[in-house]
């Protein structure tokens, strides 16, 4: 079993009293600081390309359409009281299929539009630095959806709670 290598405090610099009033003062506090009041944050804002959007829902509607109307006529021809149906399923099941391989650059894209046009005022209220939705996209990207899903939705539980600084992923 390993041992932990020292038994002092995990925080290495805790502020004091004076250091965290002058963070919250209205004449004091750093700008760079995310904890304190008068931290002006930087904005990622992301070009958001429509035209491959578009092609990327576009195309993959078309193929189901046209595998819904091509499972309709050769079910039609087998048993026709149940061609709408058999189709129908087997077209949203190709949808799922698609949505599912796509999904976490789906949730990227949206966490982009997010970043794209939400209002700055909504925006600045995280105090921790990446913000929220840079948060989300780093860990989309590093940890896949399911647990980059997790570890961004556990962030975005704790963003606007008092204090706030730096929180990278591990």
């Amino acid at each position: 079993m390993n041992k932990p290598h020292s038994t002092g405090p995990i925080f290495k610099s805790f502020p004091t009293e004076q250091e965290l009033a002058a963070l919250v003062s209205p004449e004091g506090g750093d700008s760079s600081d995310p904890r304190s009041i008068h931290y002006t944050r930087v904005h990622q804002i992301p070009v958001i390309l429509w035209r491959r959007v578009f092609f990327q829902i576009a195309i993959p509607l078309l193929v189901c359409a046209f595998l819904f109307w091509f499972l309709y006529e050769w079910t039609y021809s087998v048993q026709p009281q149940n061609a709408g149906g058999l189709a129908g399923i087997a077209t949203l099941i190709c949808l799922l299929l698609y949505a599912g391989a796509r999904a976490k650059a789906i949730l990227i894209w949206l966490v982009q539009v997010y970043q794209r046009y939400a209002p700055v005022e909504v925006r600045n209220r995280c105090r921790f630095e990446p913000s929220c939705s840079v948060y989300m996209i780093q860990a989309l990207e590093k940890y896949g959806v399911l647990k980059g899903l997790y570890r961004g939705s556990k962030r975005l539980r704790r963003c606007n709670a008092s204090g706030g600084g730096y929180d990278y992923l591990p």
